[in-house]
């Protein structure tokens, strides 16, 4: 508990969520232990908090600038983004797309496209990449194929993490579409990445889209 509590009296734990971020606006001046600031997560990861009584130095109170218990929903800086990689299959041979999503480390993960077997685009490497949440331990990974205008079907998906996994270097996912000769194939995936603290709570979740294709038009 924070020690600080409102008319209440409630300790304004019980009254807003915890700042993982760690971009949460602080309380000047009150401390929860020496060198450790007051503050809970900003308002904008959910809804604004009650008032509280303590304010800023113009007088406002401080609570509403704070997230309200239990409505804090983090996302990394990727959240609704799309990643694709497109390939052109060389006549008389097959090709393969890919997106993949792929922790380098416990802490650290990343995005890249590649291709084999033709020429394409954008050229194989990492696309974005990050860090975990503070306080993140563990990680889900989850597929769901989209059927997007212009798909051709469902290609082929990997995934190591399909539920609550420790974040691990290797935990990955993959999105891939291989073609052939006079084909043209295309598949999108929408991917819901969640990380987890100790206590096996939700603390992120992003939502980002892989969409690999082929193109073939170049003769058997």
């Amino acid at each position: 508990m924070s020690g600080y509590r409102n008319g209440a009296p409630s300790d304004l734990d019980n009254l807003y969520d915890q700042d993982i971020v760690g971009d949460g606006p602080q309380a000047v001046g009150f401390n929860v232990s020496p060198g450790v600031p007051l503050k809970y997560a900003a308002a904008k990861y959910g809804q604004p908090g009650p008032a509280c009584g303590y304010r800023f130095a113009n007088n406002q109170d401080i609570g509403p600038e704070w997230c309200a218990k239990g409505t804090a929903v983090y996302h990394l800086s990727i959240n609704g983004s799309s990643y694709a990689s497109a390939v052109f299959v060389p006549i008389g041979g097959s090709a393969t797309s890919s997106v993949t999503f792929l922790m380098t480390s416990a802490t650290a993960w990343q995005i890249s496209s590649n291709y084999v077997g033709g020429s394409g685009s954008p050229a194989p490497g990492v696309q974005a990449s990050g860090s975990v949440p503070n306080g993140a331990v563990s990680i889900s990974l989850g597929l769901t194929y989209q059927g997007a205008a212009g798909d051709t079907g469902a290609g082929t998906i990997s995934n190591n993490a399909a539920s609550r996994t420790a974040c691990a270097n290797g935990v990955s996912c993959i999105v891939a579409m291989t073609g052939t000769p006079n084909t043209q194939k295309q598949t999108h995936y929408s991917v819901l990445i969640t990380f987890y603290n100790s206590a096996g709570a939700s603390i992120s979740s992003t939502t980002v889209t892989f969409v690999a294709s082929t193109s073939g038009l170049g003769g058997s």
